[in-house]
């Protein structure tokens, strides 16, 4: 899974804990 701070898309679940929506990165 990505670490916390790692670009992520809202739609799709490959962090550890969740993509956070506000700033589009995990943790």
């Amino acid at each position: 899974c990505k670490p916390p701070g790692s670009p992520c898309r809202v739609s799709s679940y490959n962090c550890c804990s969740s993509c956070k929506s506000y700033n589009k990165k995990c943790g």
